[in-house]
């Protein structure tokens, strides 16, 4: 009877070892690897998404307030007067009109000016079913009538009932001063009227060399043209 002997390689069984686990160990380092390039392009695209919080602007504020005004301050050439008209006719037939005129205590080359125009509790809402009423705020820097802040108050007629089913085009102006404001020139700070309505409320200011000066102011009317680049227009 034949018989084989086998014979082992010790060299070559030890190659085949080391191959299986270099094998082993370049699948585990593949692995490794790609978990690892896995986990910095996340980390990478989650570093490239940023969140800031910013307060709210003056302006987002105003407006969610419903105010409209602000501050200026005027530098003139030669000393001047700040003249201030405010008109509110009579409610609700505008046959009559209350004016209201502030005028500076004498003149001066620098003024400072702050007025606000909204609803008499701010944020408040035009409700029909109620009176609405609103109010317009002015102060000047060297007119001590303005001292603390004059309140002018007026109804918000085009908001009350049955007022506010009429017919006619309204206008509710914000202020319009120039950013280069001329002598002698009138200026809206607010225009609150409906087309075909004899009532209506009216704000200006106007700078004068002098109080006899004031029949030369040239006035504005609701369907004017503004030529004129205004104070703070970006």
């Amino acid at each position: 009877m034949d018989t084989t002997t086998l014979r082992l390689d010790p060299g070559a069984s030890g190659q085949r070892l080391k191959a299986r686990q270099s094998s082993t160990i370049s699948k585990k380092m593949k692995l490794i690897i790609t978990v690892t390039l896995i986990l910095l392009f996340t980390y990478s695209a989650h570093a490239q998404n940023h969140a800031t919080k910013s307060p709210m602007t003056m302006e987002q504020l105003m407006s969610e307030l419903r105010i409209k005004g602000g501050n200026w301050s005027f530098t003139f050439e030669k000393p001047v007067l700040a003249y201030a008209v405010f008109e509110v006719s009579s409610y609700p037939d505008g046959k009559e009109k209350e004016v209201t005129k502030f005028i500076s205590d004498e003149p001066k080359k620098e003024i400072e000016v702050f007025f606000s125009h909204s609803a008499s509790r701010v944020g408040n809402y035009p409700n029909p079913r109620v009176h609405n009423e609103n109010k317009m705020l002015i102060k000047i820097s060297n007119c001590k009538a303005t001292t603390g802040t004059r309140i002018i108050h007026y109804s918000d007629k085009f908001r009350n009932q049955p007022f506010n089913q009429q017919a006619g085009q309204e206008g509710d102006f914000r202020p319009s001063i120039a950013e280069q404001p001329e002598l002698n020139q009138e200026y809206f700070l607010a225009y609150y009227y409906k087309e075909g309505d004899p009532y209506e409320v009216k704000a200006t200011i106007s700078f004068i060399e002098k109080e006899s000066d004031i029949d030369k102011i040239e006035k504005l009317d609701r369907n004017g043209r503004r030529a004129w680049k205004e104070a703070g227009e970006k």
